[in-house]
């Protein structure tokens, strides 16, 4: 899947379901769930191992998308708490990345 057309499943979904504006989880899922709505009885590993085959993007380019949304657009993003949370685990990462 190409990243413009992961960009439009991505803002359809946060503006459609706004409890996945909280959770990159929920919104690969709902990602899935719209591609092939059999993806909830799969088996994990199948998911993950065949992702391409079943045409779902990629995780990295959802988070990427979402983040890339709701920076240029107020109203799709977080909650308060988790944006906070999320800057927290940023920072921490970041000690690691500095860190020997």
């Amino acid at each position: 899947m190409n990243i413009d057309t992961t960009h439009r499943l991505v803002e359809s979904i946060l503006i459609d379901d706004p409890e996945t504006r909280n959770s990159d989880s929920l919104l690969y899922l709902r990602a899935c769930q719209r591609i092939d709505p059999r993806v909830s009885t799969m088996p994990f590993e199948t998911v993950l191992m065949e992702r391409k085959r079943l045409g779902f993007p990629n995780i990295e380019s959802v988070g990427r998308c979402r983040r890339k949304i709701q920076e240029h657009n107020p109203l799709l993003r977080a909650d308060k708490a988790v944006i906070d949370a999320r800057y927290d685990n940023f920072k921490e990462v970041l000690d690691y990345v500095s860190t020997e």
